[in-house]
């Protein structure tokens, strides 16, 4: 017992102090200030007759909100659409962020200087300042002005003069380099509606959709002479998988709109809806496979400009203590199917496999993206341990080469105290599969007999008889009931929290004896975290320890049952990323703490 008691607290001790890292390192732990950007798309090339996009972004942890400011003080725009807004939510390695979004759609009001001035955000319960915005817009005869697509020609007399765009980004690429593709319909008529009747077929390619809103980015231009309402249908980004000369096929769309009558002395007529259809020109995109000369060994196929950080979530360990090592690669480019970064540990080093995590988002028309490896180490020896530069290879199509990133990793000391198992140390951290025999089922001795008698006579007979009599006073009761939980959600989920904590706890129990401890400690850890989201009425995925603390502690609970449920829901964490620390008699009393509690908090609740 007192040796359990040891490596709890040893757990326990070791949660805290990787807790306390991260609290250090803020841009790890998500503490940091909510990030503010304001940028417009496109960034260069801009003229008088270019729909301009004035995007605002906060991210940070937490639920941070963006409310809509006050534009004021443009110079030589205005704003002529929006905003538009988007709001996303992450849940991740126990932290909690999100991310909001608001465009404008702006237009500029002729050739010369435009500036954004600084605009006062209020984020959540503060406000944050961007830093102004300003670009040279050039005039319109220095631009080529749009022209009709290829093969599409004017509308003839009484025909909707209304047709769709589609452009993309390059016109020669990489393998694995995004291209991004905009599709667009022009309208000198009232619009309305839209669907798209054919999409083509992108097999080739790896697809990634960006958020667009026709109404709120719609903005005005002139074609050959004659002015269109322009509605941005759909963007996404293309990352080609193979080389060759591909073909997008035409998308097609069918368009709903309404035209003015012809006859002059029609005066009260507001026109008729008619529906046609539009397709857009074929595009051709060469895609090249990337070179074979220099490329590196590690090299796993990110095509783009990427940055490498590493970091160790603590300097000093003892024998046996998990370390966490994270590496995050971000930049311009696609990461989907990208390999970690090469990774060799010194010898009396354990290395677990990596957690990884990613996030695609779309920045000025490109793909931006941010993945991240995070491996358990665990080192068997005392000493100082020089952990190797980590390397990520990439190709950067804008300089048509292979190049490098490396993050530097400090040493690593290792204390004597805390010394392993000695069969843990024997093993070499391995786990060992124990053999079981099989249980076979027991014969029958005797022969069988059949005892039967008088239905009518029977005492279950008579139940039946009298049983209808009842039924109709509970079927009453059982649908009032029903209908009670049916317009209270909170109550039907708090009275089902019991039953749901058992069913979870259960399944742990089946596992007790399996080689899955991460599985096990998962289902004890969610069986708490659902119980207490349940009785709340809130959601499980975003329940941290602090909050879980509060709602116990709002119902009066005292500090001895929240202290062991927080301590309860640590231990399952840290057994998670050191599985020699979840041995078979720990998770017995684990199981054990977590049905006791169960019942303490359904009997104060």
């Amino acid at each position: 017992m007192r040796r359990r008691d040891r490596l709890r607290s040893r757990a326990v001790g070791a949660w805290w102090l990787a807790l306390l890292a991260g609290v250090a390192a803020l841009p790890a732990t998500g503490q940091a200030p909510p990030q503010v950007r304001a940028y417009v798309e496109p960034a260069e090339g801009i003229s008088e007759t270019t729909s301009i996009r004035l995007v605002l972004e906060v991210e940070g942890s937490g639920n941070v909100t963006l409310s809509p400011p006050r534009l004021a003080g443009l110079v030589n725009l205005r704003v002529v659409g929006g905003p538009s807004t988007s709001h996303n939510s992450v849940w991740s390695n126990g932290r909690f962020s999100s991310m909001s979004r608001l465009v404008y759609a702006l237009q500029a009001e002729g050739p010369g200087p435009a500036e954004i001035p600084a605009i006062e955000l209020a984020v959540g319960g503060g406000s944050r300042r961007t830093q102004p915005i300003r670009f040279e817009v050039a005039a319109a005869r220095g631009v080529p002005p749009p022209t009709r697509p290829p093969g599409v020609r004017a509308p003839g007399a009484g025909e909707p003069d209304v047709f769709a765009r589609v452009e993309l980004g390059e016109d020669e690429a990489w393998v694995g380099q995004s291209v991004p593709l905009a599709v667009s319909l022009y309208a000198a008529e009232q619009v309305l509606g839209f669907e798209f009747a054919r999409v083509p077929s992108l097999a080739s390619f790896w697809v990634e959709e960006l958020e667009v809103d026709p109404g709120d980015e719609s903005y005005r231009t002139a074609v050959e002479g004659r002015r269109y309402l322009v509605y941005p249908l759909k963007r996404q980004v293309l990352v080609p998988q193979t080389a060759g000369e591909f073909e997008i096929e035409p998308h097609a769309l069918r368009i709903q709109v309404r035209q003015r009558s012809s006859d002059p002395f029609d005066l009260f007529s507001f026109g008729r809806g008619t529906t046609v259809l539009r397709t857009t020109q074929p595009l051709k995109l060469r895609v090249r496979d990337l070179p074979a000369a220099g490329r590196p060994a590690g090299f796993g196929g990110a095509v783009g400009r990427y940055t490498l950080a590493a970091t160790l979530d603590r300097r000093e360990a003892g024998v046996n203590d998990a370390v966490a090592l994270k590496a995050t690669v971000e930049g311009e480019g696609f990461l989907g199917a990208a390999r970690p970064p090469e990774l060799s540990v010194p010898p009396g080093l354990k290395l677990f496999e990596p957690k990884v995590g990613s996030d695609t988002r779309a920045v000025r028309g490109r793909i931006a993206s941010r993945r991240t490896w995070e491996w358990i180490l665990v080192p068997l020896a005392p000493g100082e341990l020089q952990l190797p530069e980590l390397r990520f290879d990439y190709f950067d199509p804008s300089r048509g080469e292979y190049r490098s990133a490396q993050a530097a990793l400090p040493p690593l000391v290792v204390r004597r105290d805390g010394s392993p198992d000695a069969s843990l140390a024997a093993s070499g951290g391995e786990v060992q599969l124990q053999r079981r025999e099989l249980a076979f089922i027991k014969p029958l001795r005797g022969p069988l007999r059949f005892a039967s008698e008088r239905v009518h006579r029977s005492s279950g007979f008579l139940v039946l008889l009298v049983l209808p009599a009842a039924w109709v006073p509970l079927g009453v009761a059982l649908g009032r009931w029903r209908a009670r939980l049916a317009g209270n959600r909170g109550l039907a989920r708090a009275r089902r929290a019991r039953a749901v904590a058992s069913k979870r706890l259960r399944a742990a129990r089946r596992l007790l004896h399996e080689d899955d401890s991460a599985t096990f400690q998962e289902e004890v850890a969610r069986a708490l975290v659902e119980y207490v989201a349940d009785v709340f009425d809130r959601s499980a995925a975003g329940l941290s320890y602090e909050a879980a603390d509060e709602l116990l502690a709002s119902r009066g609970l005292d500090a001895e049952i929240r202290r062991s449920f927080r301590a309860t829901l640590e231990s399952c964490d840290f057994a998670r990323f050191v599985p020699q620390a979840a041995k078979g008699e720990r998770r017995a009393e684990l199981l054990r703490e977590a049905t006791e509690l169960v019942e303490r908090l359904e009997r104060v609740r």
